[in-house]
């Protein structure tokens, strides 16, 4: 069982392509709300390349709230705006 604050955990069930998209979706939501950092390079990675849209469609809304988020670098807000800008206009 993996514990809220557990963001490891959470990304490897997010990025686990075997796992249901309804229990991946729920661990990328779960990353939202810690708003840890570490989890951008995968969301952006998800964002990218899944095979299941909502997946992509609930990446891109985390990484969204990720921009919001006070204390993010400019280079990582710069990086997430350059993917979602990519994955937004196509």
């Amino acid at each position: 069982m993996y514990k809220l604050r557990d963001v490891e955990g959470l990304l490897k069930v997010a990025m686990q392509k075997d796992a249901p998209m309804e229990i991946r979706i729920m661990a990328i939501d779960a990353l939202g709300e810690i708003g840890d950092s570490r989890a951008v390079e995968p969301l952006i990675e998800l964002l990218k390349s899944d095979d299941y849209l909502y997946v992509r469609k609930r990446a891109a809304y985390t990484l969204y709230l990720f921009l919001k988020m006070e204390g993010l670098s400019d280079a990582l807000r710069q990086k997430i705006m350059s993917h979602w800008r990519s994955w937004y206009l196509t």
